[in-house]
């Protein structure tokens, strides 16, 4: 015959951890994965050498002095960025005004305005810099274009630009 249950006693001190149990049964093999394809490696750096303008009309900006054309997709016959892979890409532009005239550039995209900058020649030489983000295709093509009357310097006047990913 069994009695009434009685007051719980205090617990007891914790124990030492167990030996590891035995490993379990080998899993099934995972399916193989994709093979890696290294991405395309694209980046420039120019400047030019010389003063440039003022120009008469709108006019491109020529740079002759490459220090960076990784992957070959600055053409420096037209000074133009071509895309050669579909992806984001990065831009920056730097200019310099000339001490008596304003430089008035823009980022251009496929013949499109996109990012104006203004360098003002009234504190003595006048500094514009902008950074542009797109999303280009095979063909697309980023330069920048001075507009009329205005001017730049020489090498303090740089463009540069590079892949950061590739896009379908």
């Amino acid at each position: 015959m069994k009695g009434c249950a009685g007051v719980k006693g205090l617990d007891g001190e914790k124990g030492s951890i167990g030996p590891m149990g035995p490993f379990g049964p080998k899993g099934d093999k995972g399916t193989k994965g994709e093979k890696c394809v290294p991405t395309p490696r694209i980046a420039f750096f120019v400047t030019r050498t010389s003063r440039f303008g003022p120009v008469q009309q709108d006019t491109n900006i020529e740079f002759d002095k490459v220090f960076l054309n990784e992957g070959n997709s600055f053409d420096e016959h037209s000074s133009q960025f071509v895309c050669t892979v579909n992806g984001t890409y990065l831009f920056n532009a730097h200019v310099l005004s000339q001490e008596d005239k304003d430089a008035f550039v823009t980022i251009m995209l496929n013949e499109q305005p996109r990012i104006p900058m203004h360098g003002d020649h009234r504190s003595g030489f006048g500094v514009a810099s902008n950074t542009a983000m797109f999303h280009l295709t095979v063909g697309d093509k980023v330069y920048l274009r001075l507009k009329k009357d205005s001017a730049i310097s020489n090498d303090s006047s740089t463009f540069s630009g590079y892949l950061i990913h590739v896009t379908d």
